[in-house]
């Protein structure tokens, strides 16, 4: 297994939210990355579903001197939407490949006037994925709040004084289906929040602000979430219920050195959440109704469907598995955020980097 740490801080205006995204791990000097091609789903010599985007991973990537066939045959490469959470480019291959035939991609793709080694990614076509993604299986949330911590101008960390520990269960595809994204929004609000390969059936992903941003609503209940999930040949899975109240809290008076995620305890379990126990007095006796986060199952909300090209521009990556640090190196962060925008948004978001098993398809 190969993974990757992608650590990019980027400012953008999202919902008049201030994002900020970065790998967690220790405070360092940003390096600017490198460009070109560190990978690709498929991964070369794969198999891939016909209809399916191909991702190229890595920063700056061109495709101006980048050529595809199949079958030998010239063929073009369409690219789609950027992603703001996600090092890399997802094309699409028209005319659209036959099952069975194959693609190959080759060529520079570094932007002039720096070029790179040419590189090549070689794939056999399978049936197009017509199947949508799996319903989410449970959905639930911890925060660990701490004193302010600033890792300062220059390094690869936001300021933060919480992190949210959004946790997904899904059933990963089946064989001969494509690759999945679990992507997180805020409920009401429209704002699409990070999202990540769909490479285990279950999954964290650490979203980091600022509590400043939530304009005195109390920060466990300052919004509403919702997952639900697509997949490179654009099929939508249902969105999990609307996530209100976290399954545990933390606050901690003592400022840690990394906003790293603590040992939780039955301490931590946040009244009324999902995962408290509610003790009902019946009569003269009093029992314990126990309830999990496991109960936060997906079979009452439907996402729209979206096409092909508006799948990818909604997702992005992030894989609070961490993995081997991407030797391309990380962006800077220029200053700190506004503070405009609704209690729902205005989040500072720490998202950890991509992380896949090579080979392993979903």
């Amino acid at each position: 297994m190969r993974a990757r740490t992608a650590c990019v801080t980027v400012t953008t205006a999202l919902t008049a939210a201030a994002l900020y995204i970065a790998a967690e791990g220790p405070a360092r000097a940003c390096q600017p990355p490198m460009p070109g091609l560190f990978g690709s789903i498929p991964d070369d010599g794969a198999e891939h579903p016909a209809n399916a985007a191909v991702l190229l991973e890595g920063y700056y990537i061109a495709l101006d001197a980048v050529t595809v066939t199949v079958d030998g045959a010239p063929a073009v490469l369409v690219e789609q939407p950027p992603l703001p959470w996600i090092n890399g480019v997802f094309v699409r291959i028209e005319p659209q490949p036959q099952p069975g035939q194959e693609v190959i991609l080759e060529g520079d793709f570094c932007p002039e006037p720096d070029p790179c080694e040419p590189r090549s990614i070689t794939f056999t076509a399978t049936a197009p994925d017509l199947t949508p993604p799996a319903p989410i299986a449970a959905f639930s949330v911890d925060i660990y709040a701490y004193p302010t911590t600033d890792p300062g101008v220059g390094s690869c960390m936001s300021p933060s004084d919480f992190t949210r520990y959004f946790r997904v269960s899904a059933p990963l595809p089946a064989p001969g289906e494509s690759y999945n994204i679990h992507r997180l929004s805020v409920v009401g609000d429209g704002a699409v929040l990070p999202s990540r390969l769909a490479v285990a059936a279950d999954m964290t992903i650490a979203v980091s602000g600022v509590e400043a941003e939530l304009m005195g609503a109390p920060l466990a209940e300052a919004a509403c979430f919702r997952v639900d999930t697509v997949d490179f040949a654009g099929n939508v899975g249902p969105a999990s219920p609307p996530l209100c109240l976290p399954c545990r809290m933390r606050v901690d008076a003592r400022a840690p050195f990394l906003p790293v995620e603590p040992t939780w305890t039955d301490d931590d379990l946040y009244p009324g959440g999902p995962c408290a126990t509610v003790e009902e007095t019946t009569g003269g006796s009093t029992t314990a109704d126990a309830t999990t986060a496991d109960a936060t199952t997906a079979d009452a909300t439907t996402a729209d469907t979206t096409t092909a090209d508006t799948t990818t521009a909604a997702a992005s990556s992030s894989d609070t598995s961490g993995g081997a640090d991407d030797p391309s190196g990380c962006a800077c962060r220029g200053g700190a955020p506004s503070s405009t925008g609704p209690t729902a948004v205005g989040l500072l978001l720490l998202v950890l980097g991509l992380g896949r098993r090579r080979g392993a398809r979903a």
